[in-house]
């Protein structure tokens, strides 16, 4: 296969991953599975070694919304450090009811064979209301260095 084509069926895959993280996703009483590929394109590709050797860090963007019982998160991204630091922000996350709700999210990390590398803790947001938060958790993630240049996918687990 030329490597034209091969670029091709890149960009379609990708468009098609992308497009379909974007959907409104519901888990009502199920734990809900999403894998993101990271915005610098390096998904699946031959080179994410290559390319990681350049950066120091890079995001997979969570496009949401996200529903799961009465909790909505809406677009969120998880920045990856070359250093094992792993920062969170999720630019809205809400309850619909004024109670105890909080969003749980654990994360997953694949190499470009699906294969899993890293499985976080737990993490929890605030405590949630109607009015949706800016949830940022930049203290509780953190992954073994020497992976960060065989990190392809990420995959969020989460319930309210």
């Amino acid at each position: 296969m030329n490597r034209l084509a091969v670029s091709v069926l890149f960009y379609v895959g990708l468009a098609v991953c992308t497009a379909f993280a974007q959907q409104p996703k519901s888990s009502g009483e199920q734990t809900n599975l999403d894998f993101i590929y990271p915005s610098d394109g390096t998904a699946q590709s031959e080179s994410v070694r290559d390319l990681r050797e350049r950066v120091s860090s890079f995001d997979f963007h969570f496009g949401g919304p996200y529903f799961a019982d009465g909790c909505t998160l809406g677009a969120a991204t998880l920045t990856v450090f070359d250093d094992g630091r792993v920062h969170w922000r999720a630019n809205s996350v809400m309850s619909r009811d004024d109670n105890e709700d909080s969003w749980l999210a654990t994360f997953e990390f694949y190499d470009n064979h699906g294969i899993r590398l890293w499985q976080f803790g737990r993490i929890s947001s605030p405590t949630l209301h109607p009015t949706p938060l800016v949830w940022i958790n930049n203290t509780q993630l953190f992954y073994p260095s020497y992976m960060f240049q065989s990190i392809a996918q990420a995959r969020m687990i989460y319930h309210c």
